[in-house]
């Protein structure tokens, strides 16, 4: 759509998309009412919640880093080094999302079969191989890579946020995933940020984001790794505190 008829139509197509959302929803609730809300401490001790899901602060920024850095300096990567068009750069990212989205539904099933925790180690060694062989690989294979492997990415956010909400209190559990969702974002920018400096340092050369990514990756799995012990007897003493309801 930007190439065929300019770059404002995508955005007006997606702003009808939100606005035909926002009606259906409401029209799909409109005789549905809000159930009552569990009562949630006027002051929450946002240091406790920190301490409940510390541990899962680094993957979820490693997360946001990931997925921002690649939908940023993906399609400058296909144009640059691939020399292909605006047209396939988008379609190239689109095709990723849409292969992680699919990935995602997946989900359950992984963890059934392999467990969680693996599921989740094996997600972030995907995505180090993903990112290296986009950087240094072909057009045809670094999409491939990209588009299996690197739709891993999105197998993370689910399992990361089951681990999160079994950490956290039941009635502190949204002020814990707006913390996680803020580490989230600031994963996000700071990557970006990192990503835009080692671009412009290393001149014509697009892949030097990808290998970023690559390395936050490979630190998010020894990381992993090494803290596979003390996230298992926490979720085990969260198990065994928790109220039966």
């Amino acid at each position: 759509l930007g190439s065929a008829f300019g770059w404002q139509i995508p955005f007006l197509v997606w702003g009808a998309l939100n606005l035909l959302a926002v009606g259906l929803g409401l029209y799909l609730v409109r005789n549905q009412r809000s159930p009552p809300g569990e009562a949630t401490p006027r002051r929450v001790g946002y240091r406790a919640i920190l301490r409940d899901v510390r541990y899962w602060l680094l993957p979820i920024a490693i997360g946001g880093a990931t997925f921002n850095v690649i939908s940023t300096f993906g399609p400058p990567l296909v144009q640059r080094k691939f020399l292909q068009s605006d047209a396939v750069a988008g379609v190239s990212i689109a095709l990723w999302i849409l292969a992680g989205s699919i990935a995602a539904f997946y989900f359950g099933r992984l963890s059934a079969r392999f467990g969680r925790y693996r599921t989740l180690l094996a997600a972030y060694l995907s995505l180090t191989v993903a990112s290296l062989a986009v950087a240094t690989l072909p057009l045809g294979f670094a999409l491939a890579a990209l588009w299996t492997l690197g739709s891993a990415l999105f197998v993370t956010y689910p399992a990361t946020f089951s681990f999160i909400s079994e950490a956290s209190h039941v009635r502190l559990q949204g002020a814990a995933f707006g913390v996680i969702f803020g580490f989230q974002l600031l994963g996000g920018a700071a990557a970006v940020t990192l990503a835009g400096v080692l671009a412009e340092a290393f001149g014509p050369n697009p892949s030097a984001p990808f290998l970023l990514v690559a390395a936050l990756c490979g630190v998010g799995f020894l990381y992993l790794l090494a803290i596979r012990r003390k996230a298992a007897t926490e979720r085990a003493e969260s198990a065994v505190a928790a109220p039966q309801l």
